[in-house]
């Protein structure tokens, strides 16, 4: 019995081992209740403290549906705590370095629309695409336009498989503080739910964010398959 459960527990070691030995140096693997996980950079951070609660306020305000998980920058936490209290000074105190670059990473769920997380095919025709990207990019537009931001440009949407997941790809470059923004939105089917991964940067960060954001996209898994 000792020499069985000895192996057990080797086992039980070898797998958790097994599932963060592929992660590069300084990376995270960030796990997400009833979803799934991603794997994140040591330049970013997952949003909490006053940086959430503002978000959240944001989100009420212009009624998006809530995030499940936001990443970003790192330093951004600490630095928006730091501006937004009361001894700090505009004239003396440096902003800090979590709003020298910009980058997000934004998780969030919705209806879905019936369709298998790992469809054979797509499930969205020719004429479906045409369609729909006239009607996204109407909505897109409008609500940049609420926003005091314009789109720069609009890339057509796509169907894309991710490891194997059905995906309805979303991308665009907007208007942005400092710099345009390139934004691209996944949209990954799962049934009666839809998880949109939203991952955005400076287009003039490209260097910095790219590769890691491709990186982030493809260690997106989900396990709770519906």
């Amino acid at each position: 019995m000792k020499n069985i459960l000895f192996t057990l527990a080797l086992l039980v070691s070898f797998s958790s081992f097994s599932q963060t030995d592929n992660l590069e140096d300084g990376w995270k693997r960030i796990y997400v209740e009833e979803l799934g996980s991603f794997d994140l950079p040591p330049t970013m951070e997952i949003q909490e403290g006053l940086a959430k609660k503002i978000t959240v306020i944001s989100e009420n305000i212009f009624n998006y549906p809530a995030t499940d998980i936001i990443a970003q920058q790192k330093h951004y936490n600490k630095d928006v705590e730091n501006v937004l209290s009361d001894d700090f000074d505009v004239e003396k105190g440096a902003i800090g370095k979590g709003f020298e670059t910009y980058a997000r990473l934004m998780i969030s769920t919705v209806s879905g629309a019936g369709v298998k997380l790992f469809c054979e095919s797509s499930p969205l025709t020719a004429t479906d695409l045409i369609l729909g990207n006239t009607e996204i990019k109407k909505q897109y537009e409008a609500e940049m336009v609420s926003l005091n931001l314009k789109i720069i440009r609009w890339l057509p949407i796509e169907f894309k498989k991710i490891n194997g997941m059905c995906v309805l790809h979303i991308s665009y470059i907007r208007s942005g503080f400092k710099s345009n923004v390139k934004v691209d939105s996944y949209g990954f089917f799962n049934n009666d739910l839809q998880h949109n991964l939203t991952l955005s940067y400076r287009v003039n960060e490209e260097n910095i964010w790219k590769k890691d954001f491709e990186k982030i996209l493809n260690s997106f898994t989900i396990t709770n398959v519906r």
